[in-house]
């Protein structure tokens, strides 16, 4: 039944919020809670900046308490608050209804939503999405991981969502969308989900709600796509392997369409190959709603985001590149085979529970040292030593400061973390961020003693 949580909240029942990141924050300012009691929990001690002055609260339950006397009518969970234990399967046993920003926006949304998921490439992936359908003339707005929380979305004028979701977001809810795609599949999130098979599966779900869908080749047997991609097969190889509408490739120097010709690869302006792979993705989903010029023009000028293999400094003959977003091993993997030059490598943070033996063959090839600093710092340390030259650093200050003198043999200092921010930031842009601001601060100090 459509509205049912919302029209409950307007009735005035009790609502809590476990959890309160940023969507959470966001619902606190833009569900009608007049006359609601409302209670906070988290499993963290909360930060009572992020409560709007307006809210009156009938209780805060942190900490070791925050599962204590759950007596609410709803209970709104932060994406990253897993809901399978005691007591709130008691909670749910007796009523209390359970739900996030993506089910209450997926509860009311009326308007096409075109959704992407995969260990990597999704937010790239989405934002090229959201170009193209704007270049093809509609109203599209990015949500979910990207962009802004949901349900504040709700009122704008879109006709299409750009929704990317995370494995958090599918473990709960069931987004029903227009067109789908999986960008790949690689062990990730496993301090999180219970196994590498419900992370897995998490993902497919999307693909398995979407009207139609779009896969990589490499994403293993997934029957009925819409359309398929690939950076290594050719159109012909494709075809005899699967049985799709659209199949892009890239051959001969060109992103081709079916076989065809659509744009020279030297007219892309992010052409490395991980980035190729997320633009035939976005093409392949909004393939009949954009046409062909809207499709070049996107591709000619479409610079990419932040924090993703992004080249934001050179100085005395180094590069600079910011990739916080690499947050597990595969995607340092990536980064470093795209940018196939010989690197100091910045690693470390706090761990999703992955194997960083894994990025022993890349180290070798393309990393002249890694300075390895954070909470698995040690963890890393034993997983690549003698692959190459390993330092620990006690912060990423040092660490900057480090790589600036080893890097001057190599031309380029990289941060590509392979684990997560929060031991230190509160998200891989804080941390992005702090990397540029380091470095920068590090070269005019330099330049005002020389």
């Amino acid at each position: 039944m459509r509205d049912l949580v919302f029209e409950k909240i307007k009735k005035g029942c009790k609502v809590g919020f476990f959890g309160l990141g940023r969507s959470n924050a966001s619902l606190l300012s833009c569900l009608p809670l007049e006359g609601c009691s409302v209670t906070l929990r988290s499993d963290k001690i909360i930060d009572r900046t992020l409560i709007p002055p307006n809210i009156m609260l009938e209780g805060i339950y942190e900490g070791k308490d925050s599962c204590r006397d759950i007596d609410e009518d709803v209970l709104i969970f932060s994406p990253s608050v897993r809901r399978e234990r005691d007591e709130l399967r008691d909670a749910k046993a007796r009523g209390v209804i359970f739900t996030s920003d993506a089910e209450l926006f997926l509860e009311k949304n009326e308007q096409q939503i075109f959704a992407v998921t995969g260990s990597d490439g999704k937010s790239t992936t989405t934002a090229m999405v959201e170009a193209l359908l704007k270049a093809g003339g509609h109203k599209a707005r990015s949500i979910g991981n990207i962009g802004e929380p949901m349900v504040a979305r709700l009122k704008d004028d879109a006709d299409i969502f750009a929704l990317e979701a995370s494995s958090f977001m599918l473990r709960y809810a069931s987004p029903r969308s227009k067109r789908a795609c999986l960008t790949n599949i690689t062990p990730n999130h496993l301090d999180w989900h219970e196994s590498l098979d419900e992370y897995k599966e998490t993902k497919i779900s999307l693909i398995k709600n979407a009207e139609k869908f779009v896969i990589c080749d490499n994403c293993g047997d997934i029957k009925g796509a819409y359309g398929i991609v690939s950076v290594q097969k050719r159109f012909a190889d494709l075809k005899a392997a699967y049985k799709a509408e659209i199949y892009m490739t890239t051959e001969n120097g060109y992103l081709c369409r079916n076989g065809e010709r659509l744009i020279p690869l030297c007219k892309i302006r992010k052409n490395e190959r991980h980035n190729l792979q997320n633009l035939m993705m976005a093409i392949a989903m909004t393939d009949g709603y954009v046409d062909r010029s809207s499709v070049v023009r996107m591709a000619s000028n479409f610079n990419g985001l932040p924090h993703r293999c992004e080249l934001f400094f050179s100085a005395e003959g180094v590069d600079y590149i910011d990739s916080s977003i690499d947050t597990s091993p595969s995607r340092t993997e990536q980064t470093l085979l795209s940018l196939d030059r010989e690197s100091v490598v910045i690693l470390g943070g706090r761990s999703k529970g992955l194997d960083y033996r894994t990025l022993a063959p890349v180290l070798r090839k393309h990393a002249r040292a890694a300075i390895i600093t954070g909470e698995n710092a040690e963890e890393i340390f034993s997983a690549i030593n003698g692959v190459t030259k390993c330092y620990i650093s006690p912060d990423l200050k040092s660490a900057v400061m480090l790589g600036r003198e080893l890097a001057r043999d190599t031309g380029l200092l990289l941060l590509s973390p392979a684990s997560t921010s929060y031991d230190a930031y509160s998200s891989y842009a804080k941390r992005g961020d702090k990397f540029k601001d380091y470095v920068l601060k590090a070269h005019e100090n330099s330049k005002k003693y020389k």
